[in-house]
């Protein structure tokens, strides 16, 4: 296993090479907890593909590291905002997020069983406050979701499913003015492209475009809005 100074040193040079601002040291320290929780439960339960583990860092957590410009942004025009990570699976990103932002709520929403459990072990772990884990999917028609966790501003999918297929989805859970981000690969612009104006009332607002850093693997962000529905 690689050591922690290994892993830090790879991290902070991705962090480097994709222009976002270097954590503070405990946030590494966390980020270094989290990935060595991974590589144990890993040996045990399927929670992401095996790699060598500097590509789990690279395809996971760097991965994951370049949405926190973007929501960092959104936190400073519209403080006392909560983030849904919608299909969370091992917690990328929205886990990662809960780490770089810590005042930020975060409900990660993981239908399955053994990745839900890692998910709350790592909540323990860290000591992370207002960090909820819903066990379950999220379904249009179903109304009860939100009378129990209310709507969210933030919303983050990492190619869960198609973009109109999660805004339709996810419609009824997402507050007005909410921002959705989605993590894709490099046909997202196209596919956004197809989809038919004003969605469920979303619009594509912005995009940018990432390559890893050791890999060369491209990806997309993009971001929708929700706009108010006419009255």
């Amino acid at each position: 296993m690689i050591t922690k100074e290994q892993a830090i040193t790879h991290l902070s040079s991705g962090l480097d090479r994709l222009h976002i601002r270097q954590p503070p040291p405990k946030v590494l320290d966390q980020i270094w907890l989290y990935f060595t929780e991974l590589l144990k439960w890993n040996s045990k339960v399927n929670l992401v593909a095996k790699a060598p583990e500097l590509d789990l860092l690279e395809n996971h957590f760097l991965d994951s590291f370049t949405l926190v410009p973007t929501v960092q942004t959104f936190l400073q025009e519209k403080p006392g905002q909560h983030l849904a990570d919608i299909g969370s699976g091992a917690g990328f990103p929205g886990l990662v997020l809960k780490i770089v932002c810590p005042d930020l709520p975060v409900t990660l929403v993981e239908p399955r069983q053994k990745r839900a459990a890692f998910l709350r072990h790592i909540a323990r772990t860290l000591l992370l406050d207002q960090l909820s884990v819903y066990e379950g999917r999220i379904d249009k028609n179903d109304r009860q979701f939100v009378q129990k966790h209310g709507q969210f501003s933030l919303i983050t999918c990492r190619a869960l499913t198609s973009i109109q297929g999660f805004l339709e989805m996810t419609a009824h859970i997402t507050a007005p003015n909410a921002k959705i981000i989605f993590m894709k690969g490099p046909k997202a612009v196209e596919e956004t492209k197809l989809i038919p104006p004003q969605t469920d009332h979303f619009i594509a607002s912005s995009s940018a475009a990432f390559i890893l850093p050791f890999s060369g693997a491209a990806r997309t962000l993009v971001v929708f809005s929700k706009t108010h529905p006419p009255p």
